[in-house]
């Protein structure tokens, strides 16, 4: 039934989830809505060893939850999505902020991190119909589109610290 609580286990991929008494991932659904647990405390475990199959994992596990996102992200490092939508204009912004850094010692006393730039990114947005206008902040660049099948996709060059996609529809 709806109520029931749909128990998974896995680690791999979502192939491998099976019914288990012992959940590590439960899923418990009540009316339209569902609520997901996860029983452990893998994001920061996965911060402190970077390992591998824990990120497949943790992968595996929002592609269940969310098995059809309308924005996604594809960098080669860690690029932030923040997307906030101004009513006023129609404008959809979707900033896109590096949170690749790296440690520079040049000795104890100046110790610094500085932003490892990230590029090309790609963004996805679904949409109803093809957008106004797509540019790239800081400073109205034009922004490398395509819309096909209801997909926004934008090609960002490179991300140093942010980079914002302002959508207009």
């Amino acid at each position: 039934s709806d109520s029931m609580a749909n128990r998974v286990t896995g680690w791999l991929a979502p192939e491998s989830f099976r019914e288990s008494d012992t959940p590590l991932l439960t899923r418990n659904r009540f009316g339209k809505g569902e609520a997901w647990y996860l029983a452990a405390g893998v994001f920061g475990h996965y911060e402190r060893i970077h390992y591998f199959g824990l990120r497949r994992f943790i992968l595996s596990v929002i592609d269940q939850i969310v098995p059809d996102p309308r924005f996604l992200t594809e960098a080669d490092g860690p690029v932030e999505l923040s997307v906030r939508y101004q009513q006023s204009s129609g404008a959809t912004f979707c900033h896109l902020v590096n949170i690749a850094v790296e440690a520079v010692n040049i000795s104890l006393e100046t110790q610094y991190e500085r932003a490892v730039p990230r590029g090309p990114v790609t963004l996805k947005v679904r949409m109803l119909r093809p957008p106004k206008t797509v540019i790239l902040e800081p400073g109205g660049r034009a922004a490398d589109y395509c819309f096909a099948h209801g997909v926004l996709t934008v090609k960002v060059p490179g991300v140093k610290i942010m980079e914002t996609v302002a959508i207009r529809d």
